[in-house]
């Protein structure tokens, strides 16, 4: 989507939003030690599923009237509230499930089921469907125990971190471009 290169180019954590036109940025106001603070609660897992983007990604494609959770989630990352962030990614992931019914196969659900009894806030699904990643959020306590739900459920870890500068581009010689 027309997004997705917005995210690495800016850096930091924004709020990014279709425009006519275009799109619009607003950077969300938290700090670097709550960026930290986020990571030690957010674990990303691969799905070992293929990612479908753009258009027609969503099956019967159609937005959930009232689904617009941008804005409480940046409102959540300005807090802190990563509590309310696992909250609201739960809403984003039962929304997910009602468009793509790959989210509530057999496989899929087994770890829901598995990360949520480990102690998981909340998940949701970063790719457009089904495809890509899973975010899970959870109390740093009970990360070991999450990541086993994962692990076990067949999902790869992969890093997670907050780049606050985005994009960065030199010339050959160590001049900035």
């Amino acid at each position: 989507d027309r997004e997705d290169p917005h995210v690495s180019a800016f850096g930091g954590v924004h709020l990014v939003t279709r425009r006519e036109g275009g799109i619009e940025a607003r950077a969300v106001g938290a700090s670097g030690d709550q960026l930290a603070d986020l990571a030690a609660h957010l674990i990303v897992a691969f799905l070992g599923r293929a990612y479908v983007s753009g258009r027609g990604a969503w099956p019967g494609e159609s937005r959930v009237a009232g689904a617009d959770l941008a804005t409480p989630v940046a409102a959540a990352l300005e807090a802190g509230d990563w509590w309310r962030l696992g909250q609201l990614f739960d809403e984003n992931w039962h929304q997910q499930q009602r468009l793509d019914p790959l989210l509530t196969a057999p496989p899929t659900r087994a770890i829901e089921e598995a990360v949520r009894a480990a102690g998981a806030w909340g998940l949701k699904a970063t790719a457009a469907r089904s495809g890509g990643s899973l975010l899970v959020l959870c109390d740093p306590r009970a990360r070991s125990q999450v990541v086993g739900a994962l692990l076990g459920g067949g999902a790869v870890l992969l890093p997670c971190a907050f780049d606050p500068a985005g994009v960065t581009s030199w010339i050959e010689g160590g001049e900035e471009a």
